[in-house]
């Protein structure tokens, strides 16, 4: 073998790592996510959605637009009402033990944080009922979170960074701005292909649930491989009020609900 050389390069600009500055905006916003309370663990479980996506069809060939999340947002909220401990909200040293559903499910966009479209009482409305209101209302959601991150952008600049943070403290301690802004109980999806399911953070209330992808999985039914529709749940709970246990009952309770999708009409 011959000699190897190794020819050093020399460049006459040199490369700089890039740094940018949050704007008041987003700095807002980091503030809300550093004051939350991280989530204690994470109970998972797999649904069989072929059901669901049966149940899904037949309102399609009615020409009437459904789609998994009306399903969900509907099961969860159920189950709610079974399992109230899954949405109380702990403020101070009281637990508030919320009257009614407040559901907030994530809509997609731009934003770190995303915005919250809440459904109050979906226990009583119907599938068809839920998403459309989900439907016109994740336009507005969207809008209302630019418009809001504009505003704090033009004034936000004139507000100390302390007073900022105690600003987001004392959004993030009230009750009602909280159940404004996500409901009494928050459900979050990350979709993309191969996600299995995600474990993001709690931003206000008790529990979160969390879906990955629905997709075809193989499963093992009466000893058999088989391929079935499949998700993944998870239940991220604050444990000073929700432990395995529960969050396992509520999970089992959601998934019933789910696989024999015609309790949910």
């Amino acid at each position: 073998m011959g000699d190897v050389k190794i020819v050093a390069r020399s460049t006459d600009k040199q490369e700089r790592d890039k740094i940018s500055r949050w704007d008041a905006g987003r700095q807002f916003l980091m503030d809300a996510i550093r004051l939350t309370r991280k989530p204690d663990g994470c109970v998972v479980m797999l649904v069989m959605m072929d059901k669901s996506r049966e149940l899904i069809q037949e309102f399609r060939d009615k020409q009437q637009p459904m789609t998994y999340t009306p399903l969900i947002v509907r099961a969860c909220a159920l189950a709610l009402r079974r399992h109230p401990w899954m949405h109380s909200m702990i403020r101070g040293r009281k637990v508030v033990e919320p009257a009614n559903v407040e559901i907030g499910i994530s809509v997609a966009s731009k934003e770190s944080v995303t915005p919250v479209v809440v459904i109050s009482d979906p226990d009583k409305k119907s599938l068809v009922e839920i998403g459309q209101e989900l439907r016109e209302r994740s336009r507005g959601a969207r809008k209302w979170q630019e418009d809001s991150i504009n505003t704090m952008r033009r004034y936000g600049r004139f507000i100390p960074a302390a007073l900022r943070t105690l600003m987001a403290r004392l959004f993030m301690r009230s009750q009602r701005a909280r159940r404004h802004l996500v409901g009494t109980f928050q459900i979050t999806s990350v979709a993309g292909r191969g996600i299995e399911i995600a474990a993001p953070f709690v931003l206000t209330s008790t529990t979160l649930l969390s879906l990955g992808h629905i997709t075809e999985r193989a499963v093992v039914v009466d000893g058999k491989v088989e391929a079935k529709l499949c998700v993944y749940i998870a239940i991220l709970p604050d444990h000073r009020l929700v432990d395995g246990g529960r969050a396992w009952e509520f999970l089992s309770d959601v998934r019933a609900l789910l696989e024999e999708p015609s309790s949910l009409m």
